[in-house]
């Protein structure tokens, strides 16, 4: 998907990183004992825990709500079947030995005959099929996954288990293999995705599965019911996982998971506790030493950067959001008069836009400006490459010229410095929310400066979202991931895109790619049917021209970025050691190391 999200600016920040923290040497010092959980050595990995629940409430049944919120430290005790990395776009095996496809709607799953439960229980296929059975019928019942899982039915349709280490798969959709496999092992819907938490002859997960699959009706709605409002099992009852480590300790604000031994990965792990602590300011808790490493939240504002540790290092570098400009398309919207129900209104805005004064207006901030053309793609899959948008449309250069000739364009007048409507009216933009978010700011600044009014509205969330998904407003900000390419375009994406901007779900757009004028006429692209044949056939055509209608139609424009990194202090000792895609690609990599590299996270006295 994206190799390196932040690959200009991530120069410079880990540059800044190790070399910044001067000064700092005796405040960390001086939190390194007596904290209540345990010096800095090469025993354990102390983490922070986003999480809200008490440690002490927590379960490891993601089926329920309560539990999927809270999941840590699951990821260190439950291990998938399979991890994707999006900006690398790569699947990395763990408990799957093998797949294959071997005809369009059938996958064959091969699982490592070395894994085992931490009782010692060998780990069977069936562990896995109790799962997405039980997640299926969530899915069927409209408890998990999106509208259109429930509409169309779960992606994994039926399962042969042929041995205790293979089962064919029927799917839905005749995907590649690679989607394929993406879909039903690596990021399966819903919280199935958790990793495997069900043991086939645990005696709760095997009473509600036996429900569900083989109950009546009635039985199998009390099943669900059961399944999605039980804590099974609590942390406090002695969980067996499969993963590295295990629960030990569980502390008011703290919980300790030791190595499982028997692990397959356990010899390559050179620490033996795994520790996560609740934080009230998990960044000053890195700060001041208390932790080791931190999940996300990074790089922090430049006056935090000048605390930070001596030897800390960026890690989850290619995770990163874009901050976007919205826009009302008006598509079946019948109670907002919005002025951008035409491409031609939303490039103007656009192309109004100052980057340059963005730059400015975020120095002090964590956004770093989008260098390249709206595409729905990551920035960093542009720098590396992967893509070319070369011959694209830029926009956010403040051409005001492009600007006014798309508004005349349209029947918009400009008279003594003020744009007016073609009904003659001023022409006023109404904008809902954004009053601390520095690219609407820049925006706003930009069309006063143009002749445009602004009217900013600043509502609840409840009120936001109601407006937001009537269309009952001209622009909204809005932040979505930018972590890799297929995810940016996805079907469920793209469907939660349309609703948010109500724009038509087809998009028509001038031909050749990269041509704005159109030289060979002009192509409707449905854009479920794009993204679909995209997926069967791995055409990199239809992508090209997705991007290219976005580029011309942009319903949503990304103006900003904002990196959503991790950080280990290697002062303290620690190193993150494993190939790109693990180390830069994942947002939980420090839950995930321990199961899938050789080298992984490792300790040294510093």
């Amino acid at each position: 998907m994206t190799s390196d999200n932040n690959r200009v600016a991530g120069a410079t920040r880990r540059k800044f990183l190790s070399l910044s923290a001067l000064g700092t040497t005796a405040m960390v010092a001086g939190c390194m004992g007596g904290d209540g959980m345990g010096d800095v050595d090469g025993d354990r990995l102390r983490t922070d825990d986003r999480d809200y629940a008490a440690p002490e409430d927590r379960h490891f049944n993601p089926f329920n709500p309560t539990g999927s919120a809270a999941w840590h430290p699951g990821r260190m005790v439950f291990d998938k079947m399979a991890i994707y990395s999006a900006p690398a776009d790569e699947i990395y095996p763990v408990i799957v030995e093998d797949y294959s496809k071997p005809d369009d709607d059938t996958l064959e799953v091969e699982i490592r005959d070395d894994w085992t439960w931490q009782n010692g229980d060998a780990f069977v296929i069936d562990d896995w099929v109790t799962q997405v059975e039980i997640n299926n019928a969530l899915i069927s019942e409209g408890e998990v996954g999106d509208d259109e899982e429930q509409d169309a039915g779960p992606f994994v349709q039926d399962i042969e288990v042929v041995d205790d280490h293979f089962a064919r798969l029927s799917l839905r959709d005749p995907l590649s293999e690679h989607f394929a496999a993406i879909n039903a092992l690596a990021t399966p819907p819903g919280d199935a995705d958790h990793g495997v938490f069900t043991k086939h002859d645990d005696e709760q997960w095997s009473e509600w599965h036996d429900q569900i699959v083989d109950g009546d009706d009635s039985e199998r709605m009390d099943a669900i019911e059961e399944v999605i409002t039980t804590p099974h099992p609590e942390l406090t009852d002695d969980p067996i996982g499969n993963g590295p480590f295990e629960v030990s300790e569980i502390g008011d604000d703290e919980i300790v998971c030791e190595l499982y031994e028997d692990h397959p990965n356990a010899d390559n792990v050179d620490f033996n506790e795994f520790s996560i602590h609740h934080f009230e300011d998990p960044i000053q808790a890195y700060l001041q030493g208390n932790i080791d490493a931190s999940h996300s939240g990074w790089p922090v504002s430049p006056d935090l950067q000048e605390q930070m540790p001596e030897g800390s290092e960026l890690i989850s570098e290619d995770m990163a959001h874009n901050n976007l400009i919205t826009f009302n398309c008006g598509y079946d919207v019948d109670v907002w008069d919005t002025p951008f129900d035409t491409p031609e209104t939303r490039q103007a805005i656009a192309h109004v836009f100052d980057k340059e004064g963005l730059r400015t207006l975020a120095e002090d901030t964590e956004v770093e400006v989008f260098e390249h053309p709206p595409c729905r793609v990551p920035h960093g899959a542009i720098d590396e490459g992967e893509v070319d948008v070369g011959d694209f449309t830029e926009y956010g250069q403040n051409d005001t010229d492009r600007a006014t000739e798309l508004l005349e364009g349209e029947g918009y007048s400009l008279e003594d410095d003020t744009w007016y409507t073609p009904n003659d009216e001023e022409f006023e933009i109404t904008i809902l929310t954004g009053v601390d978010n520095v690219v609407i700011q820049t925006l706003i600044a930009n069309l006063e400066e143009f002749g445009i009014q602004t009217q900013q509205e600043e509502v609840d969330d409840a009120t936001l979202d109601e407006r937001r998904m009537a269309g009952e407003y001209d622009i909204i900000p809005d932040g979505s991931s930018a972590d890799s390419i297929s995810e940016m375009w996805s079907l469920d994406l793209w469907d939660w895109i349309s609703d948010l901007t109500h724009h038509s779900p087809e998009m028509t757009v001038p031909m050749p790619v990269g041509d704005p004028s159109g030289a060979d006429g002009e192509e409707t692209i449905t854009i479920e049917d794009h993204l679909t044949e995209w997926r069967i056939t791995d055409d990199d055509q239809y992508h090209r021209e997705l991007m290219w209608a976005w580029n011309q139609h942009i319903p949503q424009v990304e103006m900003g970025v904002e990196p959503s990194n991790g950080v280990i202090n290697t002062g303290h000792g620690w190193e993150l050691e494993a190939e790109h895609g693990i180390k830069h690609g994942l947002d939980t990599v420090l839950y995930d190391a321990p199961s899938i590299t050789d080298e992984g996270l490792s300790w040294s006295e510093p």
